[in-house]
């Protein structure tokens, strides 16, 4: 009985340690571009929800993109300056980053496609 246990209790324990990845479809998005002095990342916010077409528990319609990821930036600052709809990806258990000092975040976007 001990043994089935600790099996269920390992199992629910690993099934937490893995991200989602979610994908948003046809939206407009909003830039912060954000100083590495203040911040760990930049960030978007979606005009549509990102999560079941609403708010995701924990990060609301942003993500946040890596300061390295310069051609997933690039992509995003283009579709928000020409108000373009666009898809994109993002995972939900990446590390926390921090934006304009005070917003943290760990929902991570890994791609921009239209």
């Amino acid at each position: 009985m001990i043994k089935k246990i600790l099996v269920l209790a390992a199992l629910f324990a690993s099934n937490n340690c893995f991200a989602s990845a979610y994908v948003v479809s046809g939206t407009n998005i909003f830039i912060y571009a954000q100083s590495r002095a203040e911040s760990t990342a930049h960030m978007i916010q979606s005009e549509n929800g990102i999560y079941n077409n609403g708010d995701h528990p924990w990060c609301g319609k942003r993500a946040y993109i890596e300061f390295d990821d310069k051609e997933l930036f690039s992509t995003a600052l283009a579709a928000s300056m020409s108000k373009q709809k666009i898809n994109f990806i993002y995972e939900d258990a990446a590390p926390n980053k921090i934006m304009a000092g005070h917003t943290e975040n760990r929902c991570k976007v890994i791609s921009i496609f239209q």
